[in-house]
């Protein structure tokens, strides 16, 4: 099949509010695959994507509206008449993490930890990372991780570093140095 077939059933299907569908079809907009690249359109669907339900566009989505104004966006994602937003961000990656998405997850523990489109919450923070941390990502390991660090206590301090080491293991490099500087403790 081509993939100028593949849109037309694609776009068949988004226009039915097929969520997949519509990431797909934003997916290959975004790509120019099959079509001539277009911003708008990716946008627009990724969007409506988003609000169907569609994990991965709720991510994007998410990713879109983090984008602080003064930094020109990724081509596809363009629309003038919808500008970056923390609070907008929050809400899409809220969505995607509610519904497993351990990235979204990871974005939610930051916003809450920093305060970013939400109050700051110490606790809730710890609960997203914790989810995504649960799923062996590495960045959420290492954020909880650094949450039990600064509390610096002989409680917290053996679970950073059971955290840290997990971390290390799945990748997060960064890790190795809170290992170091928690073994040099010792």
């Amino acid at each position: 099949m081509s993939f100028e077939k593949a849109i037309e059933y694609f776009l068949k299907a988004a226009e039915l509010d097929h969520a997949q569908a519509q990431f797909n079809l934003a997916l290959l907009y975004e790509k120019g695959i099959g079509t001539t690249a277009s911003p708008k359109d990716a946008f627009d669907w990724y969007k409506k994507a988003a609000d169907n339900g569609d994990v991965n566009a709720q991510f994007n989505m998410g990713l879109f509206y983090q984008m602080p104004a003064s930094y020109p966006p990724p081509a596809y994602f363009t629309p003038e008449t919808d500008p970056p937003s923390e609070e907008k961000s929050f809400k899409y990656y809220l969505m995607a993490a509610n519904q497993g998405h351990d990235g979204a997850q990871v974005n939610v523990g930051k916003f809450y930890k920093h305060g970013i489109g939400v109050e700051v919450s110490r606790d809730l923070a710890m609960e997203w990372f914790a989810k995504a941390a649960s799923l062996d990502n590495a960045q959420a390991q290492y954020n909880l991780g650094e949450l039990f660090f600064e509390k610096n206590s002989s409680a917290s301090l053996p679970l950073a570093l059971k955290l840290y080491e997990k971390a290390l293991a799945n990748g997060y490099v960064k890790a190795q140095k809170r290992i170091d500087e928690i073994n040099s403790k010792k």
